[in-house]
């Protein structure tokens, strides 16, 4: 089993113990995963994902303590880019980054960004078109199409 690369992966995200699937809850199940067996990086990285899409920022500030466990060396760049919506937008509780630091680039650009939308009086919408143009495929523009007015995250 150690010699092959393949199973050795596999055999990282088996579950230790038993436990009941809530499909309408991917992220009780994929916690549940993670409970069962810590080194499912997998799993780790699935929950992360589906916390970026439901902008649920709280509870993935509240994983990145396990990066390290994971072999991150580095807060990857859409996590970077959630901790800092998630502290505009006045959260608390974002000290678990397990001894990373948001990087100069990621700063740099949410200020940049914060300049384009105070330039339109705050007015996401009218923004937005500058703001895909400089930053397409960040998760700023991701929260900002599914969110432009309702100020809403979890």
């Amino acid at each position: 089993l150690d010699k092959d690369t393949v199973l050795k992966k596999i055999s990282l995200a088996i579950t230790k113990s038993d436990f009941i699937i809530k499909p309408d809850h991917p992220s009780v199940d994929l916690q549940a995963l993670l409970k069962s067996n810590i080194n499912n990086k997998m799993a780790f990285e699935y929950l992360m994902a589906y916390y970026l899409l439901n902008l649920e920022l709280k509870p993935l500030i509240k994983y990145m303590q396990y990066l390290p466990v994971y072999g991150y060396k580095e807060i990857p760049r859409h996590y970077e880019e959630a901790i800092l919506a998630y502290l505009s937008l006045g959260g608390k509780d974002w000290n678990n980054l397990a001894g990373f630091n948001i990087s100069s680039k990621s700063k740099r650009d949410f200020a940049d960004l914060t300049k384009i939308v105070i330039s339109y009086r705050n007015d996401k919408a009218a923004a937005y078109s500058t703001i895909m143009s400089k930053y397409s495929g960040t998760f700023w523009t991701y929260l900002l199409l599914t969110r432009i007015g309702s100020g809403v995250y979890k």
